[in-house]
């Protein structure tokens, strides 16, 4: 009898007193547990105290998790016998460098976390330029319409106030026109039409949002429409505006309308998913067709597509098919989300050259 009871104590030790501290190796985005029991239960709590993960019954020597950054700070545990031990040192993980790659007026980014931010910053100045992205997918992100500068640019990514170093320097390359000649003419195709004005004061305000007139503008220019006769009618649009011809033409050509109290509203602010039902009235103007599927196909992948109104589900479907709208960082569509300048200059753009305008 004394022998068994040796033997089971030898197999299940009881503990007088909490177990050892295990040991954490933090790296980037991700850390390495060791120096544990076999069996236990470990434990990595985030600053709140909170279990930020938990593992039962760990019989492998060393367990290596990913791990974006806390605000503050994690702890790791053990618990042996229902005892547990006194936690790990504070520790945070890092976040990698992302990698950066220099295209035709674009930057595309890798090795990034989906649910961290990009910022793009002017190297000389130390300025933010942007943190709009859209997805090319297996990981990439891409900056659109990034000015080359012999100033070059950089890119971090963020996450709970944590950055990660900074990329290399590096400036997109300016685009070659593409010139056809013939008798005293060229006709010159490969660049942008002059549809997105600046702010004023030599800036542009990338991030800045776009009003419901402002859009109207930008949308008549780029497809080349005019007023047929008359105005809108809206009591909020002066005849005296400067937005009053692009607004009833805009009208007229269906591509937005007005409220039901016969208001425009020229100054609030454009979403993302009012954008996408403009960019299909567009679409249906100029007869591009974005090709077919379902829209559980389409709008399933994203992680926000309950948050797409009703009204808009047909327009976010064709404009994602149409290449015209991409998603955002962390699987998002963010309809609700007022669209920038930049964005709009992007989405313009993308449909100017895919129905052939430009």
């Amino acid at each position: 009898m004394l022998c068994l009871l040796l033997s089971l104590t030898l197999i299940h030790p009881v503990y007088a007193a909490a177990p050892a501290i295990p040991t954490v190796t933090s790296g980037y985005e991700q850390i390495t547990i060791s120096d544990y029991d076999t069996g236990a239960t470990l434990r990595v709590y985030s600053s709140d105290g909170g279990i930020a993960w938990q593992q039962t019954n760990v019989t492998a020597p060393s367990v290596t998790l990913d791990l974006l950054p806390d605000l503050s700070f994690y702890y790791v545990t053990q618990v042996v016998g229902g005892l547990e031990s006194i936690n790990t040192p504070f520790f945070n993980p890092s976040l990698r460098t992302p990698a950066a790659t220099a295209g035709i007026e674009y930057i595309d980014v890798s090795n990034v976390s989906g649910n961290t931010t990009l910022e793009l910053y002017n190297a000389s100045t130390g300025a933010l330029v942007s943190t709009t992205v859209s997805s090319q997918g297996n990981g990439v992100y891409r900056f659109e319409n990034v000015v080359p500068t012999t100033q070059q640019y950089y890119i971090i990514q963020s996450i709970n106030g944590k950055q990660s170093a900074n990329t290399a320097f590096l400036s997109p390359s300016v685009r070659v026109p593409a010139a056809v000649g013939g008798a005293e003419y060229a006709d010159v195709s490969n660049t942008s039409r002059l549809v997105v004005q600046g702010t004023g004061a030599g800036q542009f305000q990338p991030q800045r949002s776009i009003t419901r007139a402002e859009f109207a503008s930008i949308l008549v220019k780029g497809l080349g429409l005019s007023s047929k006769s008359g105005s809108a009618g809206f009591s909020d649009v002066s005849a005296n505006a400067w937005y009053n011809d692009a607004v009833t033409a805009a009208v007229q050509y269906k591509l937005i309308l007005g409220y039901d109290d016969n208001t425009f509203r020229p100054q609030q602010e454009i979403t993302r998913a009012e954008a996408m039902l403009m960019l299909l009235r567009a679409m249906e103007l100029t007869q591009l067709n974005p090709g077919t599927a379902s829209d559980a196909t389409v709008l399933q992948q994203y992680a926000d597509q309950e948050d797409i109104p009703v009204w808009a589900r047909e327009a976010a479907e064709a404009t994602i098919l149409a290449g015209l709208i991409n998603g955002l960082p962390g699987n998002r569509l963010a309809p609700q989300q007022p669209v920038t300048r930049e964005e709009v200059t992007t989405l313009v753009q993308r449909l100017l050259s895919k129905a052939g305008l430009i």
